[in-house]
């Protein structure tokens, strides 16, 4: 978690389980042994794959605001 930034390193430790739990299944890793995980685990593993310029392979990693979509007719 050193090798990143003070932003970088905010955001992390902000983030929620869910989240983290989110980015690694998105970023490859095995969604088993990721809900395996404990917190400090998913946050040094998502920090080692942000520090190694990876990220969300299957789609964008966002923040943590989803609003509700409306539907139109």
């Amino acid at each position: 978690m050193e090798k990143l930034s003070k932003a970088q390193q905010e955001s992390i430790k902000k983030a929620s389980t869910e989240r983290l739990r989110v980015n690694l299944i998105r970023a490859d890793f095995v969604e088993d042994e990721v809900l395996a995980m404990d917190r400090e685990t998913l946050m040094t593993t998502w920090a080692e794959v942000i520090a190694k310029g990876g990220g969300a392979t299957r789609g964008p990693v966002t923040g943590g605001y989803d609003p509700p979509l409306k539907k139109t007719a």
